[in-house]
């Protein structure tokens, strides 16, 4: 029996990968198609991040790697989200610097350090309520006094 090898142009995809081609970058699709393994992606602000990570899970659900049943298990809603981090005493997700879902279900929350900018103004609004509640304890005062 004949052995045939069929060869692809170089420059040519399989037909799901056009689809990619054809909405990412070269850098995005770099990532979307890379081996299934922990990747890190390094890039500015509006890069295309949150695309090409979308596009990768897509990617590795069709290629299998990913099983839908498994994902839906694994991500929560972000009002699933804010009820964990309210139970565990936070007031919102503001306050949380990063949220790690562990192999039981559970969520552990790591508090996000407030900026030194937002802590003086805490402070400076604590010294204003402090000063506006000695000014109407003294304006009681002057209106009970005799002299008044």
């Amino acid at each position: 029996m004949k052995k045939y090898v069929v060869k692809r142009d170089k420059n040519s995809l399989p037909e799901k990968l056009t689809r990619y081609r054809a909405e990412l970058n070269d850098e995005q699709f770099a990532v979307v198609t890379a081996q299934p393994k922990a990747a890190l992606v390094v890039a500015g602000a509006g890069t295309g991040k949150t695309r090409a990570i979308t596009y990768r899970v897509a990617y590795l659900i069709e290629h299998g790697v990913i099983h839908p049943e498994i994902l839906k298990r694994e991500l929560i809603t972000e009002e699933e989200l804010e009820a964990a981090a309210r139970k565990q005493g936070y007031g919102s997700v503001s306050e949380v610097e990063s949220a790690t879902l562990e192999p039981g279900g559970a969520i552990a929350f790591v508090a996000r350090e407030p900026d030194p900018d937002e802590v003086r103004h805490q402070e400076l609004l604590g010294r204003i309520e402090k000063l506006t509640d000695e000014v109407l304890t003294l304006r009681q005062e002057l209106g009970r006094s005799p002299a008044a």
